[in-house]
């Protein structure tokens, strides 16, 4: 049977305030506070740390210190917090908790000039490591550089990532298009003096109508 996979969209912090700002809230004492979260993640490190907020002063620095103390720890992909008003000016707190992603698996589309292997030992992103979509883009820059090292500088990448059944894990795609090699249409040695262009030009390797590759060049 074939996976359901379903494209998802994700955010890193998320304060959900209503209009207003924040201020309106700063001192007000926090009644209640609640957690939701999925039913398989473990919470006894964190639960004590967020019930204890209860009967407190609402103090923004707080929140925001205990939501990057919960989202450093690696357990969690997304933290977000809910303010809601209840009697007698009082708060209520709901903490919205999202546990970590990990990869299950990465797959390459449309790479005939680099074999998957080679790709994989090459980008940042590995099977049943941390999902980073900050790294998924450091890694479509570099196979977008092994590319133009081989004169594809029209090649275009796409990153996808899709959850299967299970939330908490990530398939990523690479969608290449390579795409025609660029080609050296002329190539000119100007020489203002000794020796001259002429001498010059047969001890490049370049070649007009060939691919250019930067690494020639260089050489």
């Amino acid at each position: 049977m074939t996976p359901f996979y379903k494209k998802i969209i994700f955010f890193f912090f998320l304060f959900c305030f209503p209009h207003g700002g924040l201020a309106q809230y700063e001192g007000k004492l926090i009644h209640k506070v609640t957690i939701d979260a999925p039913t398989h993640m473990d919470l006894s490190e964190i639960k004590q740390d967020l019930h204890a907020l209860k009967g407190q002063r609402f103090s923004t620095q707080k929140i925001n210190t205990l939501i990057k103390t919960l989202y450093l720890s690696s357990k969690f992909h997304d933290v977000s917090v809910h303010v809601n008003v209840a009697e007698n000016e009082k708060i209520n707190l709901s903490f919205m908790l999202e546990t970590a992603k990990f990869i299950e698996s990465i797959e390459f589309k449309g790479n005939h000039e680099f074999s998957d292997i080679y790709l994989l030992r090459s980008i940042l992103s590995k099977k049943d490591g941390p999902f980073d979509e900050q790294a998924l883009l450091e890694d479509r820059f570099m196979i977008a550089s092994l590319y133009e090292e081989m004169g594809f500088f029209n090649v275009a990448i796409q990153v996808q990532f899709f959850a299967p059944e299970r939330s908490d894990t990530i398939h990523v795609v690479f969608d290449i298009t390579e795409r025609q090699p660029t080609k050296i249409r002329q190539f000119i040695v100007d020489s203002a003096g000794k020796p001259k262009s002429k001498q010059l030009k047969p001890l490049f390797t370049i070649e007009e109508g060939k691919i250019y590759r930067p690494s020639q060049l260089k050489e």
